[in-house]
């Protein structure tokens, strides 16, 4: 009989302890502290120290300015253009690839006729059928690249 009480008062106590625990409430937390008088916490900060100018380091150069395309040719300002397509009503317009090895021909009616001039028989057949055929334009100038001036 003892050890029953002895069991039973140690499961009761043991409850108790858990249960106290449980219902144990939580402190609030504490109240902010009081304003210190005279003190405006909504003042701006501080403007930045001032610089003087023989302090700053010199501001990097600019980048240079890109070249200037070269101006563009008007075809139709050569004047031996301007004589072939006044003596072949039948072309609109030439143009010259390759670097002047091959002429295109466009014709109004929308066919396009191809010469190789360095093979002589198609450069010979291109002057049968069109009569003297002007220069092709001068290449154009190689890009000048940044860092090669």
């Amino acid at each position: 009989m003892k050890k029953k009480i002895m069991s039973l008062t140690v499961v009761l106590f043991s409850a108790g302890m858990v249960m106290a625990q449980q219902q144990g409430k939580k402190l609030p937390p504490p109240p902010p502290p009081p304003p210190v008088p005279g003190v405006n916490f909504s003042a701006p900060p501080p403007p930045p120290p001032v610089v003087v100018q023989a302090d700053m380091a010199e501001p990097p150069a600019p980048p240079p300015a890109p070249p200037t395309p070269p101006a563009k040719v008007d075809k139709l300002s050569s004047g031996a253009y301007e004589a072939f397509l006044h003596r072949n009503p039948q072309v609109e317009g030439l143009g010259w690839s390759d670097e002047g090895k091959t002429l295109r021909v466009q014709l109004k009616n929308g066919s396009e006729e191809t010469y190789n001039l360095d093979k002589k028989e198609q450069a010979a057949k291109a002057r049968l059928r069109y009569g003297k055929l002007p220069a092709p334009p001068p290449p154009p100038p190689a890009p000048v690249l940044p860092g090669n001036d």
